[in-house]
């Protein structure tokens, strides 16, 4: 026990690099340069007690006419209380990208603000960072080199990474371009429904930004009574070392049929015909 207690403050006290993003005078208070899609910087600020990303309007639109946001970014309404204690109805959308310094977090949920309002940095894109602070005497924003944190559900663990991992081959196309694994240990069963995390290494695959992708990490979930699948949570993992999780904000995934001859239809027959134990 002494031994582990010692091993914990050692690590404590090791230091964390971390990245300087310089902050901005704008009208009296500081902001920091935000990329959105990687195409359009605008400046943030940054507001822990937004619960989302939020957007005024006349910018959403901008963006909306610039092609940087499309209809397929569109999610559902909600409703947002104000600081006056007032509740407004707001459309919410995803953003596909979103860049601070060199940190980068995919599928942030974001809100459209009434017309002209201040862009906010809030919770959907602090929350999935790991650790941050602001340096006042030095008017910077630092965040931890480890920088972006996994989402609500189990974090899947890395084959590369992991000697534990044992991935089985369940699904393959036609022309072998696509190959699908399961960790078999990781499976649990409800009812008609089947969990497991599965490994999808694709060739030739690359991201939005044309990245390289070495392979990417799914929570599947199987109704096999109604032959229906959805993912729960998805990663990336890039050949360059990066890390991509998707916003769990955004799964689980509706449920959708299962086409028979298919690589998924393959992966449902393995994983319903009682296969694993």
């Amino acid at each position: 026990m002494r031994g582990m207690i010692i091993a914990m403050l050692l690590f404590m006290s090791l230091p964390v690099k971390a990245e300087s993003i310089p902050l901005i005078h704008e009208h009296g208070t500081l902001v920091v340069p935000v990329v959105i899609n990687n195409k359009v910087t605008v400046n943030f600020t940054i507001d822990t007690g937004a619960s989302d990303v939020s957007i005024p309007a006349d910018v959403f639109s901008t963006l909306t006419r610039a092609g940087t946001v499309s209809q397929d970014d569109l999610l559902d309404k909600q409703s947002y209380e104000l600081a006056d204690g007032t509740r407004r109805s707001s459309q919410r959308f995803r953003i596909r990208s979103l860049r601070v310094g060199s940190v980068e977090v995919r599928d942030v949920v974001a809100s459209v603000a009434p017309q002209a309002g201040i862009l906010l940095l809030g919770q959907s894109f602090l929350s999935r960072i790991k650790s941050w602070s602001i340096d006042n005497e030095r008017q910077v924003l630092l965040i931890n080199e480890s920088s972006i944190a996994s989402p609500a559900t189990a974090v899947p663990h890395d084959a590369k990474k992991s000697s534990g991992s044992k991935w089985t081959l369940v699904g393959e196309s036609d022309n072998g371009e696509l190959k699908v694994f399961f960790d078999l240990s990781t499976l649990r069963v409800n009812g008609g429904v089947r969990h497991v995390w599965a490994k999808e290494v694709s060739a030739r695959a690359a991201d939005a930004d044309d990245q390289e992708i070495d392979h990417e990490i799914v929570l599947e979930a199987f109704d096999c009574q109604n032959g229906m699948e959805r993912w729960e949570s998805f990663t990336q993992y890039l050949t360059n070392g990066k890390v991509i999780h998707a916003a769990p904000e955004l799964f689980p995934k509706p449920w959708s049929p299962v086409p028979p001859d298919t690589v998924v239809g393959n992966m449902m027959k393995y994983i319903c015909a009682g296969k694993p134990r």
